[in-house]
């Protein structure tokens, strides 16, 4: 694996600085250093986006809802119920430890265990709004929810489960898409890859699904009535480096990607005092970039290799 400092110590060779395969600081190699970072960070977008592809990949597993609803007809407690005139009668579910519901418009929506009432008022127009949280029932008696209001309301995905949860924000949402954010689960996702599906011995053991859709560029809305794992292979924008990266920093490229790389930066560090040597390293950077062939093609963007930078005369 190659590091930041090999990097850095061909770069200064390629500038002809140095001629050791050490990395040499000195008044001369200094500044150079210092100014490597920009053209570095150039150069790696440039060979993991349209070259040589970083893969990697994270895990999402869920739960099946469905399931664990403790209301009745759990699958019709997603639709989207409506009051206009009159309230409309309580839900109810034996032992439930837990909820989650849904609600637009100015309501009151009461949760009632042993003769203790929770009143929880929504005030928000035009939007459905989630509510959700842990009830105190140790001894598992019936727990009502109703909802009220004296204007036009709806409501829908309404859920109480038999388990506590460590947290109010940890009870899961009773919804029949759930989205992950790939870009916050991932900091450096680039691009989605593909997608395995674990659903247990007696399901899917390990395949490759298709079930699933993309919004945008980087949510992933999956089944939200599916349990299991999910493994979510993505194409990873490469690290970042910067003026306090230490030199013995790996970098998560090919070797050949790697020696690409100085090219590169001694190319742009090159453009001003040397402009005819900056150029032949540039043209020999796009063109092995050109040549570059990843190791998976199914996330290959077409790449035509540009034409040779010719100097002005």
């Amino acid at each position: 694996m190659e590091t930041w400092e090999s990097v850095q110590t061909a770069v200064l060779q390629k500038m002809g600085l140095i001629t050791s395969d050490t990395l040499v600081r000195n008044t001369t190699t200094n500044p150079v250093i210092a100014a490597m970072p920009p053209p570095a960070n150039r150069g790696l977008q440039l060979l993991s986006t349209a070259g040589k592809f970083i893969t990697k990949s994270i895990e999402i597993t869920q739960q099946s809802l469905q399931e664990m609803n403790a209301l009745p007809s759990p699958l019709y407690m997603m639709n989207i119920y409506q009051h206009q005139n009159d309230d409309i009668p309580p839900y109810t579910a034996i032992g439930a430890k837990s909820y989650y519901f849904e609600v637009d418009n100015p309501a009151t929506v009461e949760i009632t265990v042993d003769g203790v009432t929770t009143t929880i008022t929504n005030t928000v127009k035009g939007k459905f709004t989630a509510y959700k949280g842990n009830i105190s029932n140790p001894d598992k008696k019936a727990v009502t929810i109703e909802f009220k209001g004296s204007y036009p309301y709806q409501y829908r995905n309404i859920a109480f489960y038999n388990v506590t949860f460590e947290t109010d924000a940890d009870v899961w949402d009773y919804v029949s898409e759930r989205r992950y954010e790939l870009k916050t689960l991932a900091t450096d996702f680039y691009r989605l890859k593909e997608i395995i599906y674990q659903g247990g011995f007696n399901d899917n053991r390990y395949e490759k699904t298709s079930d699933y859709h993309m919004e945008g560029d980087s949510t992933l809305v999956l089944n939200g009535f599916n349990k299991g794992s999910w493994k979510v292979t993505y194409y990873a924008y490469p690290q970042t480096i910067t003026k306090t990266t230490l030199g013995t920093t790996e970098l998560t490229l090919d070797p050949e990607v790697a020696a690409l790389l100085s090219t590169y930066i001694a190319s742009e560090l090159m453009m001003e005092d040397e402009p005819s040597m900056a150029v032949q390293f540039r043209n020999e950077f796009e063109v092995a970039r050109g040549e570059l062939r990843p190791s998976d093609t199914s996330g290959t963007v077409e790449f035509v290799a540009p034409e040779p930078i010719r100097m002005g005369w």
